[in-house]
């Protein structure tokens, strides 16, 4: 024989979604990178990303008072490539769960809730809201991604 199969094991990864990739899924990506120190592949995606070529200024200075750098960020859209491609899809609020299980029947068995471990800790989309109640969202990702980082780091290596 020629050519013999290679199987090949994709790296486990998570992928973050929210609204528009714009305000909390970029945080989570990069607060989750911290935590995790590349044992697994980490990216964020949204249902219907805010057509800017960045993240939210007040993200940015979120992570920057974190001491995380951050770089460019292109928000982008979730697509079923993304979906096949990572072990885990966490969304950041119940809206966005709902259309991600919509959208993609097939794959309903990863994607979770970020604070499904969590319940009680509602995550809004913070975009339109005051500077204290936006950064008090992202605390609340903050606290979630310190406290389950782990977690989720073996739910996605064992898919």
């Amino acid at each position: 024989m020629l050519f013999s199969k290679v199987k090949t094991e994709l790296k486990p990864s998570i992928n973050i979604i929210c609204m528009a990739n714009y305000c909390r899924s970029p945080v989570t990506e990069y607060l989750l990178k911290k935590e995790l120190k590349g044992k697994i592949e980490i990216s964020s995606s949204g249902l219907n990303p805010f057509p800017n070529a960045d993240m939210d200024p007040r993200s940015r200075k979120f992570l920057e008072e974190k001491g995380i750098e951050a770089g460019i960020h292109t928000p982008r859209k979730t697509d079923i490539a993304l979906i096949n491609n990572s072990s885990l899809i966490l969304a950041l609020d119940v809206f966005v769960l709902t259309e991600l299980n919509h959208l993609f029947k097939k794959h309903t068995n990863k994607i979770r809730l970020l604070s499904f471990l969590e319940p009680k800790l509602n995550l809004p989309d913070p975009f339109r809201m005051k500077e204290s109640e936006y950064t008090e969202v992202m605390n609340r990702i903050e606290k979630i991604c310190r406290n389950y980082s782990n977690e989720f780091y073996l739910i996605a290596s064992s898919k």
